[in-house]
């Protein structure tokens, strides 16, 4: 093995032509299992028909990002772990991020930011803000508009689970159930469970 320029090594020669390791990488992507998920919804059409029932109180000449393409990254994000709005920081450059989205990688256009997710998810408008704070009924507003999407989401699930099922079933049973996740440190919304005797998250799983 003999050095060679600063970026690569040369380990031998294989006939006339050399072994070259670079160190660059080139344009890596984790998480690759996330395309396989992309194709069934795209068949279902799972994120499209949601994001179509979503109210979008937007004005429209300051929208860049579509409504579905906002759920896609958050829901996809959430997907492979990075549930956190600055994650998207990063992962708005993904290449396969922006596959995911249907933007195309070499089109040198970003995904939304952090900031803009988390006005997504919180149904933040800017009017809110231009409002005096006496008359701003800000936390109002957002609950509403977050309990009126949590509606939504929910008669969807209903219409979703049915229209894929090749005949509507006579009884669906839900079944809730919490589980203890345990937590050891300072995290966020953790807190203490006598009956467990620990410091955990408890979430309702259906």
């Amino acid at each position: 093995m003999t050095p060679a320029a600063a970026d690569h090594l040369t380990l031998w020669n294989l006939g006339s032509q050399p072994i070259l390791v670079d160190f660059e990488g080139g344009r890596i992507v984790t998480d690759a299992g996330l395309l396989a998920v992309r194709a069934l919804d795209r068949q279902l059409g799972v994120l499209a028909g949601w994001a179509q029932l979503l109210p979008d109180p937007r004005s429209p000449q300051f929208i860049t990002h579509s409504q579905e393409a906002l759920l896609t990254q958050e829901v996809y994000q959430i997907l492979a772990g990075y549930p956190d709005h600055n994650d998207a920081d990063t992962l708005r450059h993904d290449p396969l991020f922006q596959i995911l989205a249907d933007v195309s990688p070499d089109a040198g256009r970003p995904l939304a930011s952090g900031s803009t997710l988390a006005r997504f998810a919180y149904a933040f408008t800017r009017r809110q803000a231009e409002l005096p704070p006496e008359e701003r009924p800000v936390l109002l507003e957002v609950r509403h508009a977050q309990c009126q999407r949590l509606k939504i989401t929910n008669q969807y699930l209903i219409d979703l689970f049915l229209r894929t099922r090749r005949a509507p079933p006579a009884e669906v049973i839900l079944d809730l159930d919490a589980t203890d996740d345990p937590t050891h440190g300072d995290q966020t919304l953790s807190a203490y469970h006598g009956y467990f005797r620990q410091h955990q998250y408890f979430p309702l799983l259906v």
